[in-house]
C-alpha cells in the first residue's frame, strides 16, 4: 500500500471537532460526571488525603522543629523516600497475585508506615506544645542536635507513604475505570 501522508502541521491549531475528536467542553463534563458516582463519593476520603497531608508535614511541622538548613536536609530526605515509595508500591501492586491482594498489601504499607510517622510526630508535638504553651514555638534544632533523630523520621516515613498512597490512587484509578468512561483524563492511566 502507498505511504500514508502525514497530518498537516497545523492539525494541533485546529478546533477538536475538525481535528475528528471530542471539545474540551465534552472532555470536562465526561471528567465531572465521574465525581457523581457513589464509587468516587467512596473513594473521596482517600483522594482528598493525598491533596491534605503534605501543607501540615511540610510547612506547619517541618517550619516548627527545624532550622532552615536542617528543612533543606529534610526535604531532600521526603523526596528521596517519595521515590523509593513509589518504586515500593508500584512493586506491591504488579507482584501480587491478584488485583485485591496487591491493593490490600498496599494500603497495609501505606497505614504502617503513615501511622508510624504520625506516632512519631505526635511524640515530639506534646513535649513541645506543653514546654512551649501557648504560642508552641519550640526552638527549632539544627543538623546533627540531639532531638533531631525522631522529627527526621517522621518526615523520611512521610516522604514514603504519601507517595504510596498517590501511586495507589491512580493505580486504583486505572483499575475501576480502565475505559476511561469518557474521560481523556482517566485514558491517560491506562498507559
Amino acid at each position: 500500500s502507498p505511504p500514508q501522508p502525514s497530518p498537516p502541521l497545523l492539525l494541533p491549531l485546529l478546533p477538536p471537532a475538525a481535528r475528528g475528536g471530542s471539545t474540551w467542553e465534552g472532555e470536562a463534563k465526561a471528567t465531572l460526571r465521574l465525581f457523581g458516582t457513589r464509587r468516587m463519593a467512596v473513594l473521596f476520603p482517600l483522594f482528598w488525603y493525598t491533596g491534605f497531608n503534605q501543607p501540615y508535614q511540610l510547612n506547619t511541622f517541618g517550619d516548627r522543629f527545624f532550622d532552615s538548613r536542617a528543612l533543606g536536609l529534610e526535604l531532600a530526605s521526603f523526596y528521596l523516600a517519595e521515590v523509593l515509595g513509589a518504586a515500593l508500591a508500584g512493586w506491591t501492586l504488579d507482584t501480587a497475585s491478584t488485583p485485591r491482594a496487591g491493593a490490600l498489601r498496599q494500603l497495609a504499607a501505606f497505614g504502617l508506615a503513615t501511622s508510624a510517622a504520625y506516632a512519631l510526630a505526635l511524640s515530639v508535638e506534646v513535649p513541645a506544645a506543653r514546654a512551649h504553651w501557648p504560642t508552641c514555638s519550640t526552638p527549632r534544632l539544627q543538623l546533627g542536635e540531639e532531638g533531631v533523630a525522631v522529627p527526621s523520621l517522621a518526615f523520611f516515613l512521610w516522604g514514603l507513604s504519601d507517595s504510596q498512597v498517590q501511586a495507589y490512587a491512580y493505580w486504583l484509578l486505572r483499575q475501576l475505570h480502565s475505559g476511561g468512561g469518557g474521560s481523556r483524563a482517566l485514558r491517560g492511566c491506562d498507559h
